[in-house]
């Protein structure tokens, strides 16, 4: 989910000492925020032509301090296009 996302890296150029040979052009790295910091849950919902209607949602707990867990749902309706 967007929410969840820290910072997108792009990285221009030939990146296939790092990233691997395919990686001929650039790189787009995305980060996302540690568990840690989005705990509880999250919900949204939207909807439109083509993709009619789609909810996420996403829950956060901790047991103790050292573990931390993300859960993600997207149940969604496509239309007949």
């Amino acid at each position: 989910m967007m929410e969840d996302i820290d910072r997108i890296e792009v990285i221009r150029g030939p990146g296939g000492t790092i990233w691997g040979p395919n990686a001929v052009d650039g790189v787009i790295n995305i980060i996302t925020k540690n568990a840690r910091d989005t705990q509880g849950a999250f919900a949204s919902a939207s909807g439109g032509n083509e993709d009619q209607g789609f909810l996420n949602f996403r829950y956060g707990g901790s047991k103790g301090d050292n573990l931390t867990s993300r859960f993600y749902g997207m149940p969604f309706t496509r239309g007949p296009e």
